[in-house]
């Protein structure tokens, strides 16, 4: 995937959190531990639909875990998607910040493919020198620290 074209923006990271695979109690393995996202290559799978800008993020990393994911459900949000999984629909791919406790539904570190992860920038125009900008992207840590 290329990157985008950052000339004229300062891109400064905020923070990393790591991918959840979120599944039904009942399909998460016996045994504790990360787990191989391959080992779900033929669940059914929630994804983001192409219009909200993490469109590409499951169709990536199961790519990386060796195969190409049957997305049968696609959602406008992370809650939605906990909610499709909740329901019964498939898995999900979803960052630590989004995974939220539901009844029924676990939440399963990932071992394999390494380094899923969602990061979060705060990205500003290179001449903009304000310090109210300065002071957003600070308070922007703080709360993103304090979420976790």
């Amino acid at each position: 995937m290329s990157r985008p074209d950052l000339r004229g923006l300062d891109q400064r990271p905020l923070y990393r959190e790591p991918m959840l695979l979120a599944v039904l109690r009942k399909d998460a393995p016996s045994a504790s531990g990360p787990i191989d996202l391959a080992d779900f290559a033929g669940a059914a799978w929630v994804a983001a639909l192409t219009s909200t800008g993490f469109q590409a993020a499951t169709e990536m990393a199961c790519r990386a875990a060796g195969f190409e994911p049957r997305i049968e459900t696609r959602v406008h949000s992370y809650p939605m998607a906990l909610a499709m999984v909740a329901a019964g629909f498939g898995v999900a791919l979803v960052p630590r910040l989004a995974a939220t406790a539901q009844c029924g539904l676990v939440h399963l570190p990932i071992a394999r493919p390494t380094g899923l992860v969602r990061q979060i920038h705060a990205t500003t125009r290179t001449a903009d020198r304000s310090p109210a900008v300065r002071h957003l992207s600070r308070c922007l840590v703080e709360a993103l620290k304090a979420a976790t």
